[in-house]
């Protein structure tokens, strides 16, 4: 809410009905504010004292795990919005280049364009809300691509927390909050550098384990 931004989508009249700047104004004015990570909470207490961070959860009994196909191709996945594909397209090279060296699909949800790789099958999906949890729930490894800039760091990992109700392997990026949420090698995977993204993909596609 505080950081100017121009939407790859709405443009900069958006931007400019957005007023990021009236978001100092309202902290002030509020009685007590809730943030969603220390990062958003930092910003806060600039304005305003009394601040509590109560980091984004989701309701276990709406997710689960769905089991899975023995012996199926492996399903990679990301699931956004359109105004976070650009975070997706820098990272369609480790992916052409994994599906030269591995079997498995690319299912991608809520992007602004779609995709397609020549080394893999790809699937390009609309998100809708009344199939949001099955969609996480078809995924093996699920995709959390950001890049550290103001915007990333007041992220508060819901779709991290989402891959994990579902029972899905989440690699993400280690910007943020995503660092204290994924540890890496224990309930997820980090990764920094495209040859990190490959290396990690590569053991989660031939791990049984995680795919199976």
């Amino acid at each position: 809410m505080f950081v100017p931004y121009t939407s790859p989508t709405y443009g900069r009249l958006a931007t400019w009905l957005k007023c990021a700047w009236k978001t100092r104004i309202i902290l002030r004015l509020s009685r007590h504010v809730i943030a969603g990570n220390l990062f958003l909470s930092e910003y806060a207490r600039r304005h305003n004292e009394k601040v509590s961070v109560i980091p984004t959860v989701v309701d276990l009994d709406q997710y689960g795990c769905r089991t899975r196909k023995p012996n199926r191709v492996p399903i990679i996945g990301w699931i956004g919005s359109p105004t976070t594909t650009q975070y997706l397209q820098p990272f369609l090279p480790v992916l052409e280049r994994l599906g030269a060296e591995e079997k498995f699909e690319l299912r991608i949800i809520g992007a602004r364009e779609k995709f397609h790789l020549s080394t893999a099958r790809t699937m390009n999906e609309p998100w809708q809300l009344q199939t949001e949890i099955s969609d996480f729930q078809s995924l093996d490894i699920g995709l959390y691509p950001v890049l550290e800039d103001s915007w990333s760091l007041g992220k508060c990992g819901f779709k991290a927390i989402q891959y994990m109700a579902s029972g899905v392997t989440c690699i993400a990026s280690p910007v943020g909050v995503n660092r204290q949420i994924v540890d890496d090698g224990v309930n997820g995977m980090l990764a920094a550098t495209p040859e990190e993204w490959h290396r990690k993909l590569t053991l989660l596609i031939r791990d049984p384990g995680c795919t199976g």
